[in-house]
């Protein structure tokens, strides 16, 4: 094994909105409507790209029962030597960017619901699919 030319910098968290809804009642079922939304910004002139990975989870009124509402925006800067091939390069920036960057957030989400209604856990998505929308029942 050998270290990756594809690097990137430490992730950011760019934004967090977090809300707890007043409404909500622990003996009834719980639906969450989740979307995940990759934003790639590519450089023009070098190997390097931003990657953001959008959160949204109790947000829309899909959503029955949630007990909170967050929004969750991380970043991280990505960059590469000319050796890939635009394929493989599509394919890291789109798949493995997000991946990665949903594991940095999975902690970070679980951490702060445990501190107020409950843990949550993200489940590990499938960033080869291009839908990128989950719901979840509780």
């Amino acid at each position: 094994m050998k270290e990756s030319a594809f690097r990137f910098s430490k992730p950011v968290l760019k934004n967090i909105e977090y809300r707890i809804n007043d409404e909500f009642q622990s003996d009834q079922k719980v639906h969450f409507h989740s979307h995940f939304h990759r934003n790639v910004i590519r450089s023009e002139d070098s190997c390097a790209a931003v990657v953001e990975l959008t959160i949204e989870i109790g947000v829309d009124k899909r959503s029955v029962n949630a007990p909170f509402a967050l929004l969750f925006v991380i970043m991280a800067n990505f960059e590469w030597d000319e050796t890939y091939d635009s394929e493989t390069i599509n394919n890291l920036l789109l798949i493995n960017a997000p991946s990665l960057l949903l594991g940095y957030a999975r902690p970070i989400i679980s951490n702060i619901t445990s501190n107020s209604i409950g843990q949550y856990d993200l489940p590990f998505m499938n960033f080869v699919s291009s839908d990128d929308i989950l719901s979840t029942e509780e």
